[in-house]
Protein backbone atom coordinates (compact mmCIF):
# COMPACT_ATOMS: atom_id res chain seq x y z
CA UNK A 1 0.00 0.00 0.00
CA UNK A 2 1.76 3.70 -0.98
CA UNK A 3 2.39 6.16 1.33
CA UNK A 4 -0.77 8.07 0.75
CA UNK A 5 -2.77 5.53 0.60
CA UNK A 6 -2.26 4.66 3.99
CA UNK A 7 -2.30 8.72 5.16
CA UNK A 8 -6.18 8.84 3.43
CA UNK A 9 -6.81 5.60 5.87
CA UNK A 10 -5.38 6.45 9.03
CA UNK A 11 -7.08 10.35 8.34
CA UNK A 12 -10.14 8.36 7.95
CA UNK A 13 -10.02 6.88 10.75
CA UNK A 14 -8.93 9.41 13.31
CA UNK A 15 -11.34 12.15 11.83
CA UNK A 16 -14.76 9.69 11.33
CA UNK A 17 -13.94 8.16 15.39
CA UNK A 18 -13.25 11.32 16.28
CA UNK A 19 -16.04 13.49 15.38
CA UNK A 20 -18.33 10.08 16.50
CA UNK A 21 -16.68 11.14 20.14
CA UNK A 22 -16.46 14.35 20.35
CA UNK A 23 -20.54 14.45 19.07
CA UNK A 24 -21.08 12.24 22.14
CA UNK A 25 -18.84 13.84 24.56
CA UNK A 26 -20.51 17.25 23.68
CA UNK A 27 -24.07 15.90 23.95
CA UNK A 28 -23.29 14.49 27.12
CA UNK A 29 -21.95 17.67 28.55
CA UNK A 30 -24.16 19.96 26.96
CA UNK A 31 -23.92 22.06 30.27
CA UNK A 32 -20.61 22.56 29.62
CA UNK A 33 -19.37 25.26 27.79
CA UNK A 34 -16.20 24.42 26.34
CA UNK A 35 -14.63 21.41 25.42
CA UNK A 36 -11.56 19.95 23.38
CA UNK A 37 -10.38 16.35 22.69
CA UNK A 38 -7.66 14.66 20.76
CA UNK A 39 -9.12 12.24 17.90
CA UNK A 40 -5.47 11.02 17.07
CA UNK A 41 -4.50 10.81 20.81
CA UNK A 42 -7.51 8.58 21.33
CA UNK A 43 -7.38 6.58 18.29
CA UNK A 44 -4.03 5.57 18.28
CA UNK A 45 -4.65 4.34 21.75
CA UNK A 46 -7.27 2.56 20.89
CA UNK A 47 -5.75 1.14 17.88
CA UNK A 48 -2.55 -0.14 19.90
CA UNK A 49 -5.57 -1.96 21.82
CA UNK A 50 -6.85 -3.39 18.48
CA UNK A 51 -3.07 -5.26 17.90
CA UNK A 52 -4.14 -7.52 20.79
CA UNK A 53 -8.09 -7.78 20.27
CA UNK A 54 -9.88 -10.52 18.67
CA UNK A 55 -13.02 -11.92 18.12
CA UNK A 56 -16.09 -9.63 19.13
CA UNK A 57 -13.74 -7.23 20.95
CA UNK A 58 -11.73 -6.60 18.16
CA UNK A 59 -14.37 -6.16 15.63
CA UNK A 60 -16.20 -4.12 18.30
CA UNK A 61 -12.83 -1.94 18.08
CA UNK A 62 -12.19 -2.01 14.47
CA UNK A 63 -15.93 -0.20 13.97
CA UNK A 64 -15.88 2.08 16.32
CA UNK A 65 -12.22 3.87 14.56
CA UNK A 66 -13.89 2.98 11.26
CA UNK A 67 -11.10 -0.07 10.53
CA UNK A 68 -11.52 -3.04 8.72
CA UNK A 69 -8.04 -5.06 9.98
CA UNK A 70 -5.94 -4.10 13.10
CA UNK A 71 -2.66 -4.98 10.59
CA UNK A 72 -3.29 -2.79 8.26
CA UNK A 73 -4.73 0.00 10.57
CA UNK A 74 -0.94 -0.22 12.21
CA UNK A 75 0.32 0.77 9.01
CA UNK A 76 -1.44 3.10 8.17
CA UNK A 77 -1.19 5.19 11.87
CA UNK A 78 2.73 4.55 11.25
CA UNK A 79 2.54 6.55 8.88
CA UNK A 80 0.21 8.91 9.72
CA UNK A 81 2.64 9.47 12.64
CA UNK A 82 6.19 9.45 10.96
CA UNK A 83 4.56 12.32 8.89
CA UNK A 84 3.69 14.36 12.08
CA UNK A 85 7.18 14.06 13.14
CA UNK A 86 7.93 16.02 9.87
CA UNK A 87 6.35 19.17 11.11
CA UNK A 88 8.73 19.57 13.93
CA UNK A 89 11.39 22.28 12.41
CA UNK A 90 12.78 25.62 13.24
CA UNK A 91 11.09 28.19 10.41
CA UNK A 92 11.89 31.85 9.50
CA UNK A 93 9.61 34.30 10.61
CA UNK A 94 9.32 37.34 8.05
CA UNK A 95 11.01 40.24 9.65
CA UNK A 96 14.44 37.82 9.87
CA UNK A 97 13.49 35.99 12.95
CA UNK A 98 12.91 32.25 13.61
CA UNK A 99 10.89 30.13 15.48
CA UNK A 100 9.82 26.52 16.69
CA UNK A 101 7.35 24.53 15.93
CA UNK A 102 6.54 21.20 17.38
CA UNK A 103 4.57 18.71 16.95
CA UNK A 104 5.61 15.37 18.86
CA UNK A 105 3.56 11.88 19.26
CA UNK A 106 4.82 9.61 22.25
CA UNK A 107 3.49 5.84 23.09
CA UNK A 108 4.58 3.61 26.34
CA UNK A 109 3.63 0.37 27.29
CA UNK A 110 3.90 0.16 31.16
CA UNK A 111 3.83 -3.38 32.24
CA UNK A 112 3.25 -5.49 35.62
CA UNK A 113 6.80 -6.85 36.56
CA UNK A 114 6.82 -10.22 35.51
CA UNK A 115 3.46 -10.40 33.54
CA UNK A 116 3.83 -12.24 30.30
CA UNK A 117 3.19 -10.50 27.28
CA UNK A 118 2.67 -11.80 23.63
CA UNK A 119 5.92 -11.37 22.19
CA UNK A 120 3.90 -10.59 18.57
CA UNK A 121 1.50 -7.60 20.49
CA UNK A 122 4.86 -6.10 21.81
CA UNK A 123 6.43 -6.21 18.11
CA UNK A 124 3.57 -4.38 16.39
CA UNK A 125 3.60 -1.32 19.56
CA UNK A 126 7.18 -1.24 18.84
CA UNK A 127 7.53 -0.92 14.95
CA UNK A 128 4.43 0.26 14.01
CA UNK A 129 3.54 2.92 17.54
CA UNK A 130 7.01 3.15 18.41
CA UNK A 131 5.82 2.61 21.99
CA UNK A 132 8.74 2.04 24.31
CA UNK A 133 8.01 -0.90 27.29
CA UNK A 134 8.77 0.06 31.22
CA UNK A 135 7.92 -2.43 34.23
CA UNK A 136 6.54 -1.05 37.19
CA UNK A 137 5.01 -2.54 40.21
CA UNK A 138 1.19 -2.11 40.51
CA UNK A 139 0.49 -4.98 42.70
CA UNK A 140 2.37 -3.80 45.62
CA UNK A 141 2.68 0.36 45.10
CA UNK A 142 0.37 1.44 42.48
CA UNK A 143 1.07 5.02 43.53
CA UNK A 144 4.42 5.10 42.52
CA UNK A 145 3.27 3.41 39.19
CA UNK A 146 1.03 6.08 38.39
CA UNK A 147 3.11 9.08 39.89
CA UNK A 148 5.64 7.46 37.19
CA UNK A 149 3.44 7.69 33.82
CA UNK A 150 2.41 11.27 35.51
CA UNK A 151 5.80 12.13 35.55
CA UNK A 152 6.49 10.84 32.17
CA UNK A 153 3.17 12.46 30.32
CA UNK A 154 4.28 15.83 32.03
CA UNK A 155 7.75 15.58 30.26
CA UNK A 156 6.09 14.57 27.24
CA UNK A 157 3.71 17.23 26.83
CA UNK A 158 6.19 19.76 28.23
CA UNK A 159 4.20 20.09 31.62
CA UNK A 160 0.94 21.11 30.14
CA UNK A 161 -0.40 17.51 31.68
CA UNK A 162 1.25 16.82 34.76
CA UNK A 163 -1.46 14.56 36.33
CA UNK A 164 -2.84 12.42 33.83
CA UNK A 165 -3.90 9.95 36.31
CA UNK A 166 -5.67 11.27 39.12
CA UNK A 167 -5.34 9.57 42.49
CA UNK A 168 -6.91 6.11 43.31
CA UNK A 169 -6.74 5.56 39.08
CA UNK A 170 -4.23 2.73 39.43
CA UNK A 171 -4.83 -0.04 41.48
CA UNK A 172 -3.06 -3.52 42.25
CA UNK A 173 -5.26 -5.15 40.09
CA UNK A 174 -3.81 -2.87 36.92
CA UNK A 175 -1.72 -4.89 34.95
CA UNK A 176 -0.96 -2.66 32.03
CA UNK A 177 -1.64 0.73 30.88
CA UNK A 178 -1.00 1.88 27.08
CA UNK A 179 -0.56 6.13 26.90
CA UNK A 180 -0.40 8.10 24.35
CA UNK A 181 0.61 11.58 23.90
CA UNK A 182 0.61 14.53 21.55
CA UNK A 183 2.33 17.81 21.89
CA UNK A 184 2.10 20.73 19.48
CA UNK A 185 2.94 24.08 19.47
CA UNK A 186 2.87 26.67 16.60
CA UNK A 187 3.13 30.57 15.51
CA UNK A 188 0.41 32.08 12.83
CA UNK A 189 1.85 31.99 9.67
CA UNK A 190 -0.52 35.64 9.61
CA UNK A 191 -0.21 36.99 13.35
CA UNK A 192 -2.67 38.79 15.30
CA UNK A 193 -1.22 42.11 16.23
CA UNK A 194 -1.42 42.61 20.13
CA UNK A 195 -2.49 46.02 19.80
CA UNK A 196 -5.70 45.17 18.01
CA UNK A 197 -6.99 42.50 20.66
CA UNK A 198 -9.69 43.96 22.24
CA UNK A 199 -12.74 42.79 24.34
CA UNK A 200 -15.80 42.61 22.40
CA UNK A 201 -19.23 41.16 22.94
CA UNK A 202 -19.26 37.26 22.89
CA UNK A 203 -23.01 35.37 23.14
CA UNK A 204 -22.54 32.51 25.57
CA UNK A 205 -24.48 29.42 24.83
CA UNK A 206 -26.85 29.93 27.21
CA UNK A 207 -27.99 33.62 25.64
CA UNK A 208 -25.45 35.93 28.52
CA UNK A 209 -23.39 38.25 26.73
CA UNK A 210 -19.69 38.59 28.14
CA UNK A 211 -16.94 40.93 27.26
CA UNK A 212 -14.03 38.46 25.69
CA UNK A 213 -10.75 39.66 24.59
CA UNK A 214 -10.63 39.05 21.49
CA UNK A 215 -8.10 38.93 18.42
CA UNK A 216 -8.18 40.84 14.78
CA UNK A 217 -6.56 40.18 11.46
CA UNK A 218 -7.41 40.94 7.72
CA UNK A 219 -5.53 38.31 4.72
CA UNK A 220 -5.61 35.45 2.56
CA UNK A 221 -7.13 32.09 4.26
CA UNK A 222 -8.80 30.04 2.58
CA UNK A 223 -12.73 30.30 3.87
CA UNK A 224 -16.08 27.91 3.35
CA UNK A 225 -19.55 28.73 3.98
CA UNK A 226 -21.72 25.74 3.59
CA UNK A 227 -25.29 24.77 4.73
CA UNK A 228 -25.97 26.39 8.42
CA UNK A 229 -22.24 27.19 8.57
CA UNK A 230 -19.30 29.30 7.60
CA UNK A 231 -15.39 28.08 8.27
CA UNK A 232 -12.08 29.92 8.14
CA UNK A 233 -8.62 28.55 7.50
CA UNK A 234 -6.02 29.79 10.23
CA UNK A 235 -2.42 28.31 8.51
CA UNK A 236 0.80 27.94 11.49
CA UNK A 237 4.14 28.80 9.87
CA UNK A 238 5.86 26.05 8.30
CA UNK A 239 2.91 24.84 5.54
CA UNK A 240 1.70 21.73 7.38
CA UNK A 241 -0.90 22.52 10.18
CA UNK A 242 -3.53 24.71 10.58
CA UNK A 243 -6.64 25.52 13.08
CA UNK A 244 -10.00 25.34 11.52
CA UNK A 245 -12.70 27.63 13.17
CA UNK A 246 -16.37 27.14 11.84
CA UNK A 247 -18.91 29.06 13.16
CA UNK A 248 -22.22 27.62 13.24
CA UNK A 249 -26.03 29.43 12.22
CA UNK A 250 -27.07 31.08 15.64
CA UNK A 251 -29.55 29.49 17.68
CA UNK A 252 -27.83 26.07 16.85
CA UNK A 253 -25.69 23.83 19.49
CA UNK A 254 -21.67 24.67 18.66
CA UNK A 255 -21.41 20.90 17.81
CA UNK A 256 -24.00 21.19 14.83
CA UNK A 257 -21.43 22.00 12.52
CA UNK A 258 -18.41 19.94 13.69
CA UNK A 259 -18.78 17.59 10.75
CA UNK A 260 -17.63 20.65 8.16
CA UNK A 261 -14.11 20.47 9.65
CA UNK A 262 -12.94 17.28 7.82
CA UNK A 263 -15.17 18.34 4.76
CA UNK A 264 -13.96 21.78 3.65
CA UNK A 265 -13.63 21.03 -0.21
CA UNK A 266 -15.27 23.73 -1.31
CA UNK A 267 -13.07 26.67 0.42
CA UNK A 268 -11.53 29.12 -1.58
CA UNK A 269 -8.63 31.52 -1.07
CA UNK A 270 -10.34 34.91 -0.32
CA UNK A 271 -9.35 38.09 1.66
CA UNK A 272 -11.26 37.84 5.06
CA UNK A 273 -11.30 40.12 8.09
CA UNK A 274 -11.11 37.00 11.22
CA UNK A 275 -12.21 38.42 14.87
CA UNK A 276 -11.48 35.60 17.60
CA UNK A 277 -11.89 35.33 21.24
CA UNK A 278 -8.39 34.05 22.34
CA UNK A 279 -8.98 31.36 24.73
CA UNK A 280 -7.47 28.93 26.90
CA UNK A 281 -9.33 25.51 28.23
CA UNK A 282 -8.73 21.67 29.11
CA UNK A 283 -10.64 18.84 29.33
CA UNK A 284 -10.12 15.93 31.61
CA UNK A 285 -12.89 13.05 30.91
CA UNK A 286 -12.92 8.97 31.49
CA UNK A 287 -14.30 7.80 28.10
CA UNK A 288 -15.76 4.47 29.23
CA UNK A 289 -19.21 5.23 29.07
CA UNK A 290 -18.47 7.46 25.71
CA UNK A 291 -16.94 4.21 24.10
CA UNK A 292 -19.47 1.85 25.14
CA UNK A 293 -22.31 3.64 23.74
CA UNK A 294 -20.25 3.65 20.55
CA UNK A 295 -20.28 0.07 20.62
CA UNK A 296 -16.96 -0.74 22.60
CA UNK A 297 -18.77 -3.19 24.86
CA UNK A 298 -16.96 -6.25 25.19
CA UNK A 299 -13.35 -4.86 25.96
CA UNK A 300 -15.12 -3.76 28.96
CA UNK A 301 -16.64 -6.64 30.63
CA UNK A 302 -14.40 -8.77 32.54
CA UNK A 303 -16.36 -11.84 30.94
CA UNK A 304 -16.63 -11.19 27.50
CA UNK A 305 -13.12 -9.43 27.02
CA UNK A 306 -10.77 -10.87 24.44
CA UNK A 307 -7.85 -9.35 24.56
CA UNK A 308 -5.71 -12.61 23.93
CA UNK A 309 -3.87 -10.95 21.55
CA UNK A 310 -1.97 -9.01 24.18
CA UNK A 311 -1.74 -11.96 27.35
CA UNK A 312 -3.55 -15.71 27.68
CA UNK A 313 -4.37 -15.04 31.47
CA UNK A 314 -6.45 -16.50 33.58
CA UNK A 315 -8.44 -14.34 34.50
CA UNK A 316 -8.58 -12.61 31.50
CA UNK A 317 -7.89 -9.36 30.48
CA UNK A 318 -10.12 -6.50 30.52
CA UNK A 319 -10.05 -2.55 29.47
CA UNK A 320 -10.67 -1.12 33.45
CA UNK A 321 -10.78 2.63 32.03
CA UNK A 322 -10.17 5.00 29.49
CA UNK A 323 -8.95 8.15 30.60
CA UNK A 324 -8.33 11.15 28.33
CA UNK A 325 -6.84 15.26 29.12
CA UNK A 326 -6.49 18.14 26.75
CA UNK A 327 -6.02 21.35 26.82
CA UNK A 328 -5.17 24.18 24.68
CA UNK A 329 -4.07 28.08 24.26
CA UNK A 330 -4.84 29.72 21.50
CA UNK A 331 -3.50 33.70 21.77
CA UNK A 332 -2.13 36.42 19.08
CA UNK A 333 1.08 34.40 18.65
CA UNK A 334 -0.33 30.75 17.91
CA UNK A 335 -1.27 27.50 19.40
CA UNK A 336 0.07 25.31 22.17
CA UNK A 337 -1.95 22.35 22.65
CA UNK A 338 -1.47 18.86 24.56
CA UNK A 339 -3.35 15.48 24.99
CA UNK A 340 -2.60 12.28 26.62
CA UNK A 341 -4.73 8.75 26.62
CA UNK A 342 -3.82 6.28 28.85
CA UNK A 343 -6.10 2.82 28.57
CA UNK A 344 -5.81 0.89 31.89
CA UNK A 345 -5.95 -2.59 31.51
CA UNK A 346 -7.02 -4.96 34.63
CA UNK A 347 -6.33 -9.37 35.74
CA UNK A 348 -7.20 26.32 -6.21
CA UNK A 349 -7.73 30.12 -5.53
CA UNK A 350 -9.95 32.58 -6.15
CA UNK A 351 -9.75 36.54 -6.61
CA UNK A 352 -10.26 38.39 -3.30
CA UNK A 353 -13.25 40.73 -3.26
CA UNK A 354 -13.36 44.15 -3.31
CA UNK A 355 -14.08 44.08 0.52
CA UNK A 356 -12.94 41.76 3.25
CA UNK A 357 -15.63 38.74 4.54
CA UNK A 358 -16.67 39.42 7.84
CA UNK A 359 -15.66 36.07 10.13
CA UNK A 360 -16.73 37.88 13.33
CA UNK A 361 -16.71 34.93 16.06
CA UNK A 362 -18.99 36.03 18.45
CA UNK A 363 -21.01 33.10 19.31
CA UNK A 364 -20.42 29.88 19.94
CA UNK A 365 -18.00 28.08 17.57
CA UNK A 366 -15.90 24.67 17.00
CA UNK A 367 -12.49 24.62 16.42
CA UNK A 368 -9.93 22.02 15.05
CA UNK A 369 -6.30 21.78 14.54
CA UNK A 370 -5.73 19.79 12.20
CA UNK A 371 -2.10 18.03 9.85
CA UNK A 372 -2.73 19.17 6.56
CA UNK A 373 -0.52 16.72 4.69
CA UNK A 374 -3.02 13.61 5.78
CA UNK A 375 -5.88 15.52 7.15
CA UNK A 376 -5.98 14.10 10.41
CA UNK A 377 -7.38 15.98 13.37
CA UNK A 378 -5.14 16.22 16.12
CA UNK A 379 -7.29 18.53 18.49
CA UNK A 380 -11.29 18.99 18.03
CA UNK A 381 -13.69 20.86 20.54
CA UNK A 382 -15.79 23.90 21.04
CA UNK A 383 -15.76 27.31 22.52
CA UNK A 384 -19.49 28.42 24.53
CA UNK A 385 -17.94 31.09 26.76
CA UNK A 386 -13.86 31.87 26.14
CA UNK A 387 -13.42 33.74 29.16
CA UNK A 388 -13.38 30.95 31.02
CA UNK A 389 -9.74 29.37 31.33
CA UNK A 390 -8.14 26.68 32.36
CA UNK A 391 -6.46 28.89 34.81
Amino acid sequence: MDRRTLLDSAATSVNEFGTDLYTALAARAASTPNLVVSPASVAIALAMMLAGAAGDTGAQLAAALHSGDATALAASMNALTTGFDSHTQTVEVPGGDSADVVLAIATSLWLQAGFCVEVAFLDVLATQYGAGLRSVDYSTDPEAAGLAINAWVDEATHGRIPELLGQGAVTTDTQLILVNAVYMKAPWLHMFSDDATAPAAFTTNDGTSVQAPTMHVVDQFDYAAGEGYQAVVLPYLGDGLSMVIVLHDAGQPPYAAAAAVATLGDATSARVAVSLPKFDIETSVALTDVLIALGVTDAFDPVTANLRGIADTTPPLFVNTVIHQANITVDEQGTEAAAATAVLLAGGAAAPPAEPIDFTVDRPFVFAVRDDTSGAILFLGHIGDPTLTRS
